[in-house]
């Protein structure tokens, strides 16, 4: 049977359809496959731009850990040889190994050492001047002192505690009244006669009286205003030796009155003294104060007359 034009258009229309159809799909398909390609070429191409500063960053932390070793041993190595060069690392090798270097170290402790001590008038007067200049008494005493020869044994006991009282300094003063602990007195004692025996007693100090009160221990006196005495005494120390046991101090002294000087026994030396003893000394009475040394400390034994 012979179709109708009416159904050939219906056919057309149908595959027409169908054509659009599958035009659609593959178009489709083209485009998913462009879409996957162009992912695919993104994301490789992200992967390795992102290996690449991985790498990269790896690269420089190698690089960044390298020169930290670097600085590290540098330092170690540097430090070694300080302590190398200052005989601080491997001293004993050193010791066993290097003879010549032991030499050198042995000179160079020499050369470290101390000084030595030269012992002359200044550095006694320095280490020992004061065992004379603790000898201090009002005048009156000292003319007994300077009088003679005279042992320790031999001086008059008063004159012994003023010169104890002469050595200290924190004297208690009550309005007039003068107080001392008798052990400070004691103590200030033996610090100039050592084991010689103490006895407390009353004693002088120029014009002012000290009594001694047993019950209490202390002395007491009135601070009395005393006529100054118009004479001074003048000393130096000329010459300190020891020998043994014995330091022996050797001075000159004499006596100073408007300013007129003379030696301990009244003759006169020069007039309008200057101060100069220099001048003078070979002409000014001559003593030796000599000591006696008790377990490291020196006391006075005897002061003779040249």
């Amino acid at each position: 049977m012979a179709k109708t034009k009416k159904e050939d258009e219906i056919k057309l229309d149908i595959d027409k359809d169908q054509i659009v159809k599958e035009i659609k799909k593959e178009a489709k398909d083209e485009l998913l496959e462009e879409v996957k390609r162009k992912i695919d070429y993104e994301s490789k191409k992200s992967l390795e731009n992102a290996e690449k500063k991985i790498y990269k960053y790896k690269n420089f932390a190698i690089f960044k850990r390298d020169i930290l070793i670097l600085l590290f041993l540098g330092v170690i190595i540097y430090e070694t040889k300080i302590l190398y060069d200052n005989d601080l690392l491997f001293k004993e090798s050193k010791k066993n190994d290097a003879p010549i270097v032991d030499k050198v170290e042995n000179n160079n402790k020499e050369d470290e050492k101390e000084p030595e001590v030269v012992k002359d008038l200044a550095w006694y007067k320095e280490n020992y001047g004061y065992l004379y200049t603790n000898i201090k008494t009002n005048l009156e005493d000292t003319y007994y002192l300077y009088k003679k020869s005279i042992k320790v044994e031999e001086i008059d006991n008063t004159v012994k505690l003023n010169m104890a009282y002469q050595l200290l300094d924190d004297k208690k003063v009550e309005g007039s009244v003068i107080s001392i602990e008798g052990n400070k007195i004691k103590d200030a004692y033996k610090k100039i006669f050592g084991d010689i025996e103490f006895k407390a007693e009353n004693f002088k100090d120029n014009c002012i009286q000290f009594i001694y009160n047993k019950d209490t221990d202390t002395y007491m006196a009135i601070d009395t205003t005393c006529k100054s005495n118009e004479n001074s005494l003048v000393t130096d120390i000329i010459n300190i030796s020891e020998k043994d046991n014995t330091l022996v101090i050797e001075v000159v002294a004499g006596t100073l009155k408007d300013k007129k000087l003379s030696n301990m026994d009244g003759v006169k030396i020069k007039d309008n003294y200057n101060n100069n003893l220099d001048e003078v000394k070979d002409k000014l009475s001559k003593y030796e104060f000599i000591y006696e040394k008790v377990e490291d400390e020196y006391y006075l034994k005897e002061i003779k007359k040249k």
